[in-house]
């Protein structure tokens, strides 16, 4: 009897330690998403020229994606859109010293230097076998011109003048290498015309039958609701995913930045 009774209050004493522990970390990872969600902008860009909306989802309570806007000078924007490897805490925490990165250099490197250098401190500061695509977006207002670099990223859905053009794919991603080069792809947006940058998350979204959202069920929304704004365009792929998914989960974080130019 004396060996149940104990047995019973060491179990017990086990079961509230694991209670402890999980509360623990619970707590953590809360702080974690407060301090995530102060990081995302507060208000949407408003660039001159663009309508601009951008949009985040983590999977769980914190993410590894990151998206954000940098207003460099009066006329010139910086918009970036990062998925880091792997999931949950450890990949929000590189998604963290991933942004200090960009608003470290992003005023005082040139844009064709930005993600090169981002690369080489990125490289030096992260665990091995961890890595970032990225797509940076630099924008002037009331120009037609957007610039682009690309570090192994998903190449950004482009249409114009009523169809889609394929953008090529970037350089490698960020972390791979220490040293390594991004050329600058550079888009002229005539009025009307749609820059889709989004993560994994959304072409990847599975259905109950395991069947991917993909990039043709993208371009059909864009096509659809083109003469919408932004944030209606970006609306519309959550709603599709939404129904698409059913009562699945996101199996990833889901991130968007949807860019059109102008008609006035």
């Amino acid at each position: 009897l004396n060996l149940n009774f104990w047995g019973g209050v060491l179990l017990m004493f086990l079961l509230l330690l694991e209670l402890k522990d999980k509360l623990l970390i619970k707590d953590e990872i809360l702080a974690a998403r407060a301090i995530q969600n102060a990081l995302i902008p507060e208000s949407q860009p408003h660039i001159q020229g663009f309508d601009v909306f951008l949009y985040y989802q983590p999977m769980n309570e914190v993410g590894g994606d990151l998206v954000d806007h940098i207003r460099l000078d009066e006329q010139t924007h910086l918009l970036a859109l990062a998925d880091i490897s792997g999931k949950g805490l450890s990949a929000a925490l590189l998604m963290s010293k991933l942004q200090g990165l960009i608003h470290a250099f992003a005023h005082d490197t040139p844009f064709e230097g930005l993600m090169a250098t981002i690369n080489q401190k990125f490289f030096y500061s992260v665990p091995k076998q961890s890595f970032a695509s990225m797509l940076l977006l630099q924008i002037r207002e009331n120009a037609s011109v957007v610039r682009t670099l690309n570090a192994g990223h998903l190449p950004p859905i482009f249409w114009r003048n009523g169809h889609f053009v394929t953008l090529g794919k970037g350089g490698l991603a960020l972390g791979l290498t220490e040293t390594q080069q991004y050329k600058i792809t550079e888009l002229e947006l005539k009025p009307g015309d749609i820059l889709l940058c989004y993560s994994d998350g959304l072409s990847e979204a599975f259905n109950l039958h395991g069947e991917q959202f993909g990039e043709q069920r993208i371009q059909a929304i864009i096509k659809a609701h083109a003469a919408q704004s932004a944030q209606e365009i970006t609306e519309a792929i959550l709603q599709q995913v939404e129904v698409f998914v059913e009562e699945q989960n996101l199996s990833d974080d889901l991130t968007l930045i949807v860019l059109k130019k102008d008609k006035n």
